[in-house]
């Protein structure tokens, strides 16, 4: 097994265990935004999973359409899930929500019914390339905003909070879209290390916001005795 494929299981099982997570804390609290990094994180295993055959063994047409939808939809749940984490004003959450949930469906149709070069499916690792122009086009319009969403809102968290939970958020979320920038310049191998260091991160930054680092308040540290 290469060290690609590996990582990319990885991604996959830990994705899906914070999807379940943001799924459980749905039920729980019935927050919007749960229900959305639930999603998004659904997909990234999705992704992961469906890469991770490819390098195992080889794409099919129903594998690489899954492969390049979720890949490419999961940045906009996940943006539209941290703005709604941040947002106060919830008509703009609303809006940027239902944007991002049209445009993901009008990518799901079009990835459903366009044609597949299968003579590019040769290659484990290929992006988009499977895919005509007309496709790949309408892909900037739902990875932007949400990449936006994604990483503004975790930086906007950092800078409010000074909490290293944000921080960790925040590389979560930048790793992968730097990834995703590498591939569209036929740099694709580049994906399984970003996402698992995004997802190691954003894992990380999740658990430390439920459960915080103890802190030591000045009133209570003691001066060394003389």
């Amino acid at each position: 097994m290469s060290v690609e494929a590996a990582l990319s299981i990885v991604v996959g099982i830990v994705a899906t265990g914070v999807a379940a997570y943001m799924g459980y804390r749905f039920v729980r609290k019935r927050k919007a935004h749960h229900a959305l990094w639930a999603a998004g994180l659904g997909l990234w295993a999705t992704s992961a999973f469906t890469q991770a055959s490819a390098l195992l063994g080889a794409w099919s047409v129903p594998s690489y359409r899954a492969y390049y939808f979720s890949a490419i939809a999961l940045a906009g749940l996940l943006g539209a899930g941290t703005l709604g984490l941040i947002l106060q004003r919830r008509g703009l959450f609303r809006g940027f929500s239902a944007y991002i949930l049209a445009a993901t469906a009008v990518f799901g149709i079009a990835v459903a019914l366009a044609p597949v070069d299968e003579a590019v499916l040769t290659s484990a690792v290929i992006g988009g390339a499977g895919f005509p122009a007309s496709v790949r086009l309408i892909t900037p319009f739902i990875n932007v905003p949400g990449g936006i969403g994604f990483i503004g809102g975790a930086l906007y968290t950092v800078v409010k909070l000074r909490r290293p939970f944000a921080v960790f958020i925040t590389l979560g979320a930048t790793l992968p879209a730097l990834g995703g920038v590498l591939a569209r310049f036929s740099m694709p191998w580049f994906l399984p290390f970003t996402d698992f260091l995004g997802i190691s991160f954003l894992a990380a930054g999740i658990y430390l916001s439920v459960h915080p680092m103890p802190t030591v308040r000045p009133a209570e540290t003691h001066s060394a005795p003389p």
